[in-house]
């Protein structure tokens, strides 16, 4: 079963809102504007960390606190 789909209304200061049957309400163009933003995110190459180096780093930080 699908869940329902929102009724898109225009709220009281002039944007439109996503109405849900179960009462919740987002803004449109929020909604909108973190999809746009998601998407942008995904066409984004991901960044590996060097763990030895990473672990390197905290050796020495642990290092240095309990000196």
């Amino acid at each position: 079963m699908e869940p329902e789909q929102p009724t898109v209304v225009r709220w009281h200061d002039g944007r439109d809102v996503y109405l849900y049957p179960d009462g919740g309400r987002l803004y449109v163009d929020e909604v909108k504007a973190m999809l746009a933003g998601a998407e942008e995110r995904r066409k984004q190459p991901l960044k590996v960390d060097d763990l030895d180096a990473l672990q390197a780093r905290i050796d020495k930080l642990k290092a240095e606190r309990e000196a």
